[in-house]
């Protein structure tokens, strides 16, 4: 993963250039990565909403810039200004979600959810980066029987 580290027992580390986080799974960072990534192709602009519990911070991309605003409890803010291009950066948070499903399905697993409601969401997942185009179709050679293929 390109920004996210640490992914375990619901916290995780993000870091882009300067800006660190330690994000909870009060959210779910996935889909919330993938909705802004949705947001940002139709629109041009997006808002990733992230919480660290005692704090919160909000990844703001539009066309032409990045910025990160955190949030404590007693509302002092921190700004962070990001000199990544924006596309790219959308699109590389959002194929951080993309190319670790099983990871993030597993990081939000909490309450200890069996396999089929986990295989399940993985499904959910990937259906969701196949119609954003985040991965590929995988085409499967099934065997035909009565052939002799050698």
């Amino acid at each position: 993963m390109k920004y996210f580290k640490n992914l375990h027992a619901g916290w995780a580390d993000l870091e882009i250039e300067d800006f660190k986080g330690r994000i909870s799974y009060i959210r779910n960072i996935p889909w919330d990565i993938l909705r802004a990534y949705e947001e940002y192709l139709i629109f041009g602009h997006c808002i990733i909403p992230f919480d660290e519990e005692k704090t919160d911070f909000y990844i703001y991309v539009n066309d032409i810039e990045i910025i990160i605003i955190r949030s404590d409890a007693v509302n002092q803010r921190q700004i962070f200004i990001i000199q990544e291009i924006p596309a790219q950066f959308i699109k590389n948070i959002a194929l951080d979600v993309a190319l670790n499903i099983k990871e993030w399905c597993e990081w939000n697993n909490i309450v200890n959810e069996s396999y089929d409601i986990i295989n399940n969401k993985i499904k959910e997942l990937e259906y969701a980066c196949l119609r954003l185009d985040l991965l590929e179709t995988k085409i499967i050679d099934f065997p035909r029987k009565g052939f002799d293929n050698d």
